[in-house]
This record gives structure tokens, C-alpha cells and sequence, in this order.
């Protein structure tokens, strides 16, 4: 793990705003609206800290930003992230999307200037599978469920009023998940999977909406994820923090899953790891992989509640 995703602060940016607003000015390369690298450096206060080839790191003070030319992944302070479309070259200079600068880039590095962020008090926590679907190696749903139950406990004690989707082991129809989560206002929708995959693969990722299928809490699920995702690694993987556990960083990623595409809320789903991978599998079975997770949870939840406060 990087020391830089202890310092994820990067969506915290002072963004030193003139009075009057920035003019964006993008250009089209392959029937796609994009922006130049040289805009972003200026609008951010980023300046070019290194290119070699393809690779290109964009640094101020409080985030380091690495692209590759090409390529719909990158980092901030260490924590994957993928974008909806590639970096892309023009003139010897490099572009973002503008689509990926709306509603990626941007809410990540100043969610306090999210439009439709609302106060929340309120938290949806949804155990994947249950019942007779149970899930990943026949483990998931009683994983997804203890892990919950434990999440609960925690947001309870600070105060936080906690809504589950499932609290014991029935199988919650999908459709009935979406309805839980949306008879509610000033909340965001947390769901809790485990993965399968080829025996080789292992690690944490955590999805929201595409960027693609508009949607009004977009912005707001990218900087939720952005804040959970990344304190789980912190404290998965961090000595100063008590855990080696090894928890690989396979990112942020885009779906078009229903429970998200649905969601009046800020939502994203959360792949913990691989229960096909049998050295992954022993760690989350563990009390201390499980005491880490829903604690890194709820410091995601209040690092995002605080960022978002106008």
C-alpha cells in the first residue's frame, strides 16, 4: 500500500475560486467533448509534477493525481479509480473527458460544491443475497449480513439512524431493496457484496452508477465511494493503523446495476472480496477482517457526511 492513500484528503481541496466563474473551453477528439490537461492544472492549482512516456503526475499540496495516456485508469493518492473514457492526446496534450471531469474529477476533489449534496442523518445498509440466494461460495449472505449487523451497532452509537434491508437470513427481492432505500429522503444506500471470480483473483472494489446513465446523485455516489473506498484500504492495509491484511485496491468503478441506477439516494455497492480465493477467504471469515470493514464504513460515512457541508 502507498503512504499516499493515507493522506486521501484530496476531495477536501481549498480550491481558491476567482469571483468570476471559470470558462471551460473543450475540444472534440473522437466525437467526445474533452479537456485539456493545461484547464485542469489552472482550475485545480495542479502544476505537471513528472511525465515519462504515457505517465503523467499532476501534484499541488494536498493530492497527487497520476494518468496514463490511453488509459481509463488513474489514481488520486494512491486509490484507483476508473474513468468512463480514455486519457486521451492531442497536440502533444493530454485531455480528460468532460463527462469524466463532471461527474468524476470534480466531485471527488470538491465535494462541497456537489450540487444536489444533501444532509443526511440517515443510513441504508443493504446484505447482499440471503435465503436461498446465498450468494458467493455459498458464504456471501451470512458474511454481507454479520458484517452489516456490525456496521449497525457503530452508526447507532454515533447517532445515526440505520436502516437495513434484510436482518436475518430471507431473500429480499431486488425490487423490494429499491423500495426500502427510496422511501427515504437525506439518506445514502450502502450495499454489501463479496465477489467470485477465477481462484487467482482477489481484492476490494466498490461500484457506482456509470457515468453514462445520468443520474441525480452521480456526483454524490462518486465522492461517497471515493471516501469508503479509501478508508478501507487505509485501515485494511495500513501498519499505523493495526492491519497488514494485503487487501488488494482493484477501484472505483462504473455499473449499471439496478440497485444503483435505481437509487434516489447517493448509492454504491461494495465488492469486499474474492470468496473464491481460498487466502482471501480465510481473512474474511476473521473477526478482525470484519471489525475492520464495518469500522471503516462508518469512518467513510463521516469522513463523506463532513466533506459535503457547505
Amino acid at each position: 500500500m502507498k503512504p499516499a492513500i493515507t493522506l486521501i484528503l484530496s476531495w477536501a481541496l481549498s480550491l481558491c475560486l476567482s469571483a468570476d466563474p471559470f470558462k471551460w473551453e473543450p475540444v472534440q477528439i473522437n466525437d467526445t467533448s474533452y479537456i485539456s490537461f493545461q484547464q485542469l492544472n489552472e482550475f485545480y492549482k495542479l502544476s505537471e509534477k513528472e511525465r515519462a512516456g504515457d505517465k503523467i503526475t499532476l501534484e499541488n499540496q494536498r493530492a497527487q493525481i497520476k494518468f496514463i495516456i490511453g488509459s481509463q485508469e488513474f489514481t488520486i493518492n494512491g486509490v484507483k479509480i476508473f474513468l468512463s473514457e480514455p486519457i486521451r492526446e492531442r497536440d502533444g496534450a493530454a485531455h480528460l473527458s468532460q463527462l469524466d471531469l463532471s461527474s468524476l474529477l470534480d466531485p471527488i476533489l470538491g465535494p462541497t460544491h456537489i450540487k444536489n449534496a444533501k444532509p443526511f442523518n440517515t443510513i441504508i445498509l443493504d446484505p447482499g443475497h440471503g435465503g436461498e440466494d446465498k450468494g458467493a461460495a455459498n458464504l456471501e449472505a451470512q458474511h454481507t449480513l454479520a458484517i452489516i449487523k456490525k456496521t449497525r451497532s457503530l452508526l447507532t452509537k454515533k447517532g445515526f439512524r440505520v436502516i437495513l434491508t434484510r436482518t436475518d437470513d430471507t431473500n429480499i427481492p431486488l425490487e423490494e431493496r429499491v423500495k426500502i432505500a427510496n422511501q427515504e429522503t437525506h439518506a445514502i444506500l450502502i450495499s454489501l457484496h463479496f465477489n467470485s471470480g477465477d481462484k487467482s483473483a482477489h481484492g476490494m472494489e466498490t461500484y457506482i452508477i456509470s457515468a453514462k446513465e445520468p443520474h441525480a446523485t452521480g456526483a454524490s455516489s462518486a465522492a461517497l465511494a471515493t471516501a469508503i473506498h479509501s478508508r478501507c484500504l487505509l485501515y485494511f492495509n495500513n501498519k499505523q493503523h493495526g492491519h497488514e491484511l494485503g487487501i488488494e485496491d482493484r477501484g472505483i468503478r462504473h455499473a449499471k446495476f439496478r440497485l444503483l441506477k435505481d437509487s434516489q439516494n447517493p448509492a454504491i455497492l461494495i465488492e469486499a472480496g474474492f470468496l473464491t480465493n481460498t487466502e482471501e477467504t480465510a481473512k474474511i471469515q476473521t473477526q478482525d477482517y470484519q471489525n475492520t470493514l464495518a469500522q471503516s464504513l462508518v469512518r467513510g460515512i463521516q469522513f463523506y457526511r463532513t466533506a459535503i457541508k457547505k
